[in-house]
């Protein structure tokens, strides 16, 4: 089994036609870069895991509230836990508001490898995400179904340690273990781009 795996992919998204990156590392494996032209708005994919058999269909929905402000802001990346039995087996993801209706953007893409990992989906074509034009709702509902095939989403007792989760949404027999294992990472607003920029001439500056 392949312990790392990336593509790029054309996949199917409402509302944009975009590149997609989709690499994978090792479940239990390190955080890896993270790009500082992206932000961490929700985090909920510590470890352990635990997770239902693979199956068809929707393999999980969870709530979750992120640090972005306003009503939505741009996605450049979603991690998840899990994966599809076979490679090109398909997964979709879609992105509900609080209120379940669905949001404007969702997509569906084949996994190059089968086994679970933890799957980074990356939106745009900049390696990072930073150009994405893919919106979700700040806060709202994550669903993942297996189109063809079968797939596990992982869940983990860990709270989020960015943003939040209600661990009682949906009502679930899984009382031990509430959370679905996903982190979402955001295109900054452009003032925010500029503070950073500003950061990084400021720390050249220190060092001369």
């Amino acid at each position: 089994m392949k312990a790392f795996a990336s593509v790029l992919v054309l996949a199917m998204v409402a509302g944009s036609s975009q590149a997609i990156t989709i690499s994978s590392r090792p479940i239990g494996s390190d955080a890896g870069y993270q790009s500082r032209a992206v932000t961490q708005i929700y985090n909920g994919q510590a470890g352990p895991y635990s997770a239902f058999a693979a199956a068809g269909g929707a393999i999980g929905f969870d709530d979750y509230t992120s640090t972005a402000s306003g009503a939505s802001t741009t996605l450049a990346s979603l991690v998840f836990v899990g994966g599809v039995t076979n490679a090109g087996e398909t997964i979709s993801f879609q992105f509900f508001n609080p209120d379940n209706s669905l949001a404007a953007d969702s997509g569906s893409l084949a996994l190059p490898q089968g086994g679970n990992f933890i799957w980074t989906i990356t939106f745009g074509n900049l390696p990072d995400g930073s150009d994405s034009t893919f919106q979700i709702p700040t806060a709202g509902i994550l669903q993942l179904t297996v189109g063809t095939g079968t797939g596990r989403w992982f869940l983990t007792a860990t709270p989020p340690t960015i943003g939040s989760n209600n661990p009682t949404f949906g009502g679930g027999s899984q009382t031990s273990v509430p959370f679905n294992a996903f982190s979402l990472n955001a295109v900054p607003a452009p003032s925010s781009l500029a503070l950073l920029g500003l950061g990084g001439l400021v720390a050249g500056r220190r060092r001369r």
